[in-house]
């Protein structure tokens, strides 16, 4: 994905890519499937785009605002919830056919947000605060607080009790209990963490600034 409404696909494991063509001059920044044929992108400018038949052909969705939304996720077929500039959170119970905006109560903006399950999330961002929800974003509670000069870049969840979240300089913080403790781990020094992403339980991704990919293999 990129901009002037880029998507790019590949139907083998990344070997080689085609261009989908969206009509759209957005630029796109978020992309996620809830089955092999059934797909969302969120991008600049209010846009939501859905497929249904693997990216041959998409659909604008009326997400209600013209916010820039970077981020998309569901956490099963019919919820699910965007987020964007100027703490914007929209959330679907329908598989996208409606959007209603969540009133966060944020006063920074989202760096991400994951929802392990329809009603419990988490959201990171650029004050060192790790936010916690059990009512499907509706109300926010701390989980943890780093201090203002933390910034947290990417969080992820492989079930409801043990996430990860990234922060600069190569930290990752870890939780087994659903946030309610944190431990800490610095894995790259000096290095941005940008992303983090699991495959399973204990096989787990992180992308550094230095374009450098880590790998654990026991979580």
């Amino acid at each position: 994905m990129g901009d002037c409404g880029t998507i790019l696909k590949t139907n083998n494991g990344g070997i080689s890519w085609i261009s989908l063509s969206v009509q759209t001059s957005a630029s796109l920044g978020s992309v996620y499937f809830t089955s092999s044929n059934v797909g969302f992108v969120a991008g600049g400018n209010g846009t939501i785009l859905k497929t249904t038949d693997a990216g041959e052909n998409w659909t604008f969705l009326d997400s209600g605002t013209t916010e820039d939304l970077g981020f998309v996720q569901f956490p099963d077929a019919s919820t699910g919830y965007v987020f964007g500039s100027n703490a914007t959170l929209l959330k679907t119970s329908n598989a996208g056919q409606t959007w209603s905006i969540i009133s966060s109560g944020f006063t920074w903006d989202m760096s991400a947000i994951f929802f392990p399950s329809p009603s419990i999330g988490y959201a990171v961002g650029e004050v060192g605060d790790i936010m916690k929800t059990i009512d499907g974003g509706m109300t926010w509670t701390l989980s943890l607080n780093l201090g203002n000069y933390h910034h947290l870049s990417d969080v992820f969840f492989t079930s409801t009790d043990t996430g990860y979240v990234t922060e600069e300089w190569g930290v990752i913080h870890k939780t087994t209990d659903g946030g309610v403790t944190w431990n800490s781990q610095t894995v790259v020094n000096s290095s941005l963490l940008y992303w983090i992403f699991f495959t399973g339980s204990d096989t787990g991704y992180a992308w550094t600034g230095d374009n450098i990919m880590i790998k654990t293999v026991d979580g």
